[in-house]
């Protein structure tokens, strides 16, 4: 009975998260929300636009705002900052089919078809594998099983000797399991989330690409509009990036590209 009491304990606790994440993930300012969208509806894109970059420097964080920005940018034939919000709105929604659909569409309209650089490491590859979850979500499950550990040891604990107290014992073995595998897949999680924050996207529709930071050295390379770098340091006014492997790399003007993480770039 007891261990039947902290099962539903922890039913209840994972319903709760589930409707605090739900909220969490509405647009902060719904009515300067609706209106941004009347203006993408009516076909004011660039007002749209203008609208949604207001509520991202106001400081709302949402996957809403940034799948609609990539929408508006795509709408005005800017590949570079749609496929930048839609790594934005997939950072922090990265099961949503619509955004993946739309990313993959983009990408294949750059002029630069970057190649992948493979394995990013056995738990990043276990993590990608999985379904995926943001990290609210795995912290929000590792919470709830927590719970159940805890529950199934303090039913078996205190429970009477019998039916009860071995179900109890399996509950607390079987949520350890899932709790030992679920820390896996947060580490994994983390390290995706850390590779796409370090990803920069270039904006302009042609950077040429220095061997040094600074136009006064030699161009390597161009690059084109929509390409996704990862971004290595910042010198001053120029960013090194790496593109597709590490040995292919070079210097741009950091205002030529914009980091999937704000504010990565001074």
């Amino acid at each position: 009975m007891k261990a039947a009491v902290a099962l539903l304990l922890v039913m209840l606790f994972v319903a709760f998260v589930d409707a605090t994440t739900a909220a969490a993930d509405a647009p902060g300012d719904l009515d300067a929300f609706a209106a941004a969208n009347g203006l993408y509806d009516d076909g004011a894109y660039a007002e749209a636009a203008r609208s949604y970059e207001r509520l991202s420097a106001l400081g709302y964080e949402d996957a809403s705002i940034y799948y609609n920005l990539g929408n508006t940018y795509h709408k005005q034939g800017d590949i570079g900052r749609a496929i930048l919000n839609y790594l934005r709105a997939k950072r922090l929604s990265p099961r949503d089919e619509d955004l993946t659909a739309n990313l993959d569409l983009v990408r294949t309209q750059t002029v630069d078809l970057m190649e992948s650089t493979g394995s990013r490491g056995a738990l990043a590859d276990l993590a990608g594998a999985l379904p995926e979850l943001s990290a609210n979500e795995l912290a929000a499950t590792a919470l709830a099983l927590w719970a159940a550990v805890m529950g199934g040891v303090a039913a078996a604990t205190i429970g009477p000797v019998g039916r009860s107290r071995r179900i109890a014992v399996s509950v607390a073995v079987g949520a350890s399991v899932l709790l030992a595998f679920t820390a896996l897949t947060m580490a994994g999680r983390s390290r995706i989330d850390a590779e796409l924050d370090s990803t920069a996207v270039i904006l302009d529709e042609s950077v040429q690409v220095h061997s040094g930071p600074g136009v006064q050295y030699a161009t390597e390379f161009e690059i084109h509009a929509g390409a996704e770098t990862e971004l290595l340091e910042v010198r001053d006014a120029w960013a090194r990036i790496s593109i597709a492997a590490p040995e292919l790399q070079g210097w741009v003007p950091n205002t030529t590209l914009e980091t999937v993480l704000l504010s990565a770039i001074p």
